[in-house]
């Protein structure tokens, strides 16, 4: 019971930290993007404490202080910067592409399974719009309900999959995934970093969120909001 207590009187001190920050993270970003460059704050920052969750809560001691969200870009209460994820691509692999036939048109796609996270269904729609293929539908789809499973299902040839460029950069790269016929589409729902309007944000946020847009923008995807409401 003591180190329990010791505990909590820890995580307390931790929270009040000035010179710590909370952050809730979608797990794909955290683990396709986020990561792999947190390194670069962290060794400008180190005296900043930074800790990231994986899910949402109501009470108000654990409120984060910085929230990814995957939206269009418009949360009531909120102040949002867009990050990344305008440009989603269609992506498969090579030896489903072999064994079922390559894509000659973007009507091909149809004799696909696709792959899909279930939050994310107007993936589907926006593809076809954009190609003029309203009136097509997938062989059949297979739904999951981490990211994470979409992309790796499309590496091991389970179908194909809509996903954001940015994070199947290493895929692309390894020849694990191809990009065929180019197939692509401008998607409006698309990744952002929120903080709480109307709260003047601690130094370590505007250090972070400084640090978040520059890196974004050194990667290609940093792009004002107001474009995507167009």
């Amino acid at each position: 019971m003591a180190a329990l207590e010791a505990a909590a009187v820890s995580l307390a001190a931790l929270r009040d930290a000035p010179q710590s920050i909370r952050l809730h993270v979608l797990p794909i970003l955290g683990d396709r993007w986020l990561v792999p460059r947190f390194t670069g704050f962290a060794e400008r920052h180190p005296e900043i404490d930074v800790q990231f969750t994986t899910f949402v809560t109501s009470d108000v001691a654990e409120e984060a202080d910085g929230v990814f969200r995957f939206g269009e870009g418009v949360w009531p209460g909120h102040d949002a910067d867009y990050l990344f994820g305008r440009t989603v691509l269609l992506v498969g692999a090579p030896h489903l592409l072999q064994r079922q036939g390559p894509l000659a048109t973007p009507a091909d796609v149809a004799r696909f399974p696709m792959l899909e996270h279930f939050q994310t269904p107007l993936r589907w729609s926006e593809f076809t719009q954009a190609h003029g293929l309203d009136a097509i539908t997938p062989s059949h789809t297979i739904r999951f309900g981490f990211y994470a499973l979409v992309i790796r299902a499309a590496i091991f040839g389970q179908g194909l999959a809509l996903v954001p460029k940015r994070l199947v950069e290493e895929e692309l790269a390894s020849g694990k995934l191809v990009n065929p016929c180019g197939l692509h589409f401008e998607s409006r729902h698309v990744y952002y970093f929120t903080t709480p309007k109307g709260r003047r944000p601690k130094r370590e946020l505007r250090l972070f969120r400084d640090w978040l847009i520059a890196e974004a923008g050194q990667t290609g995807g940093l792009a004002p909001a107001k474009e995507l409401d167009a």
